[in-house]
């Protein structure tokens, strides 16, 4: 049972996400294109495996007639894929963009959050907690957009990765399995995608820009949830989230004018040390 489940959340997200990008580059699909594709496909895939161990009747089932708030994780990672897709092939309609892109990061906490647990709140409490959880994951999808020429996707990947990974040792070490389970889905369908494109020589991270959606309504839910259903405390969902946006922020003006090993390094400093702390604080 133990084996079955690490196959699930590691070795086919991996392939299907592989396998996916593999035939979309073969297509001469545009990066932007290929990498969200690519990553939900293999998470997708994962879930359905992960969430229908008896069977495929009772994943089908999960998924048609959802009832736990996990549940709704597949509808909303498709619905972050299709306003990505938008975006990329309406560029020129910004203020649309903006309205959809907000409307969906509104939407996610409201149908997270919608359950009993909810009930306990007060409408301002309600109101407080969901417009800070829209904001957050506004946020964190426009930092993980950046397409920042001058970072190399050989040093960002990797760091995306470590980031799921970690988020993964820490959902799981927060009372539910199943949140750190696709938490690992997440990275090994970054790394199967990854994988078909280590050899191409590009040094640009416009695929892993692209993912920015993907990324954020993958993990950013799992730690929404960790935080809501499970014992994820608030200090430990930040250092997740601030770990995450390391990955692509911006640096400073000071260290963007520095040789390329100093940025990598600061790079990965400013990542990997709240990660460390928020695996160490649940593991210890």
């Amino acid at each position: 049972m133990l084996i079955n489940t690490l196959l699930y959340a590691a070795l086919l997200p991996l392939v299907a996400s592989a396998a996916i990008a593999f035939v979309m580059r073969r297509m001469r699909s545009p990066l932007q294109i290929v990498w969200p594709v690519a990553i939900t496909g293999g998470f997708l895939a994962a879930q359905f495996a992960l969430r229908g161990q008896s069977g495929f009747s009772e994943s089908l089932h999960t998924f048609l007639q959802p009832h736990e708030a996990i549940d709704w994780l597949p509808h909303i990672v498709l619905l972050a894929l299709g306003v990505t897709i938008v975006i990329y092939l309406a560029p020129t309609q910004r203020p649309r963009l903006i309205a959809l892109a907000a409307a969906l990061c509104f939407a996610v906490p409201v149908r997270l959050l919608s359950g009993n647990l909810a009930q306990h709140w007060s409408i301002l409490g309600k109101a407080a907690v969901l417009v800070s959880l829209a904001a957050a994951l506004g946020i964190v999808w426009l930092l993980l957009a950046v397409n920042d020429e001058g970072q190399p996707a050989i040093v960002r990947v990797p760091l995306l990765i470590l980031v799921a990974v970690g988020t993964a040792i820490v959902m799981a070490q927060s009372g539910v399995l199943i949140y750190g389970l696709s938490s690992a889905a997440l990275g090994a369908a970054i790394t199967g995608t990854a994988l078909v494109f280590a050899f191409r020589g590009s040094a640009s991270s416009s695929g892993a820009a692209a993912t920015a959606g993907i990324i954020t309504f993958t993990l950013g839910n799992l730690i929404i949830l960790g935080h809501f259903y499970s014992e994820l405390s608030t200090t430990s969902a930040a250092l997740l989230l601030f770990s995450l946006v390391a990955t692509a922020v911006p640096l400073p003006a000071l260290l963007r004018s520095g040789p390329t090993w100093q940025r990598n390094t600061a790079r990965t400093a400013c990542c990997l040390f709240p990660l460390a702390i928020a695996v160490v604080g649940v593991v210890s």
